[in-house]
């Protein structure tokens, strides 16, 4: 960083200098070809202050430019300003808090790679690295395996930085799930999102999935056996749950999941281009199925199609709903989505939401016979099932762009 500060200044120097040489070059050049006795004392004056003028409305210009670039570039890409996307103030909280529990628990010798947001508090240490390197043998650049962090701490839920959260997620749950899936590293503790790797135990096993034979080498479609206490993070109180309601889904084998309640949060309108939006459900289940399930955002737009927008629920990649206690509530969050490339045209549209099997390809992740049937059983006016799709209308919003 101060590499970059003093170039940047360097820089600006250069440009000053390069201009102030310029029109002295070009003031030389014009006093020879112009007879000095007919220039006024006015128009020499007007020269030398434009001498003067010009070099100092260039920095300003270019200080200018810097100013918008840093803070177009702080406003879309990780930015922490207040006006930044996804920016939220620092609070403390039960989950910030138990951070120091497991930083405690590895030993002041030992090298870590460790979550961006988390690297801070282990950087006092000889060896301490940004997740993933150092914890997948091919960020070793070639070296042997015992180069390999001693110990690798994760927060799930939190700031998944180098990956992008907007467009990315995937390949951050893909890269922790093969740190999982090497056999390099065993699980030490896990609670509330917080994931503490050690090189050397042995790996958490698998669990039965839904996966096809053609997903089984794509470590994201992994499940994994790990301690309760890592999910406790999705439950949640009755009293924590908003715009209560009572939707069924269900199917023989997947069980009966109860949507409970719901929150949405985008606008309407929504920009097409630069609108940002996250959908929180909770759910009841009484009686777990053996299949896992998967959610999926749509939007039915104004010409009657529909599009998906979302299926990153972070929640569901780490804690599958077979693994739910039975008789709680759990509430799924969402990242942050977008409209930008889904191709919805203006106007009004249905937000809703549907539920199938995990492990659909790509060819049939829309595939309407794949989708559990529902029951609206208590609900508002504007949420209704649409049974043809077999989707639940939360909400109608207008596309703008």
């Amino acid at each position: 960083m101060p590499v970059i500060i003093f170039s940047t200044i360097e820089a600006l120097l250069v440009a000053r200098w390069l201009t102030r040489y310029g029109l002295a070059a070009l003031a030389h050049r014009r006093t020879r070809s112009v007879d000095s006795a007919n220039l006024t004392a006015t128009g020499t004056g007007r020269w030398v202050r434009g001498q003067r003028l010009i070099p100092q409305a260039l920095m300003v210009v270019l200080l200018l430019g810097i100013m918008f670039s840093s803070l177009r570039t702080d406003y879309y890409f990780h930015g922490q300003l207040p006006f930044s996307i996804g920016f939220q103030w620092p609070q403390s909280s039960p989950h910030t808090e138990l951070a120091q529990h497991f930083i405690d628990m590895i030993p002041a010798d030992a090298s870590v790679s460790a979550q961006t947001k988390l690297v801070p508090h282990l950087s006092h240490r000889a060896s301490i690295y940004m997740f993933p390197y150092a914890a997948d043998p091919k960020y070793l650049n070639k070296q042997p395996v015992d180069k390999l962090a001693d110990y690798v701490l994760l927060d799930v839920t939190g700031d998944i930085y180098p990956f992008d959260a907007q467009t990315d997620a995937q390949a951050y749950t893909r890269e922790v799930k093969s740190v999982l899936a090497s056999g390099n590293y065993g699980v030490v503790a896990a609670q509330d999102g917080y994931l503490l790797l050690k090189r050397g135990l042995p790996a958490p096993h698998t669990l039965p999935s839904t996966t096809t034979t053609a997903q089984t080498s794509d470590p994201a479609s992994l499940l994994f056996d790990l301690p309760a206490s890592f999910c406790s993070n999705i439950y949640v109180s009755p009293r924590e749950v908003k715009n209560p309601l009572q939707v069924d889904f269900s199917r023989p084998g997947s069980g009966t999941m109860h949507l409970v309640g719901y929150d949405v949060g985008a606008s309407s309108p929504f920009s097409r281009t630069n609108g940002y939006g996250t959908l929180t459900t909770y759910w009841r289940v009484d009686q777990p199925g053996k299949v896992p399930l998967q959610m999926l955002t749509l939007f039915k737009g104004s010409n009657g199609q529909e599009y998906m927008v979302n299926m990153d629920m972070p929640d569901l990649s780490w804690c599958p709903t077979q693994s739910w206690k039975a008789g709680t509530i759990v509430r799924l969050a969402s990242r942050t989505f977008n409209l930008q490339k889904s191709g919805i045209p203006n106007g009004l549209a249905q937000m809703s939401i549907a539920l199938l099997p995990q492990g659909q390809t790509s060819s049939t992740i829309m595939d309407v016979q794949a989708r559990l049937p529902l029951q609206v059983l208590n609900a508002p006016p504007t949420v209704t099932a649409n049974q043809s799709t077999k989707v639940l209308q939360l909400m109608p919003i207008t596309i703008v762009d």
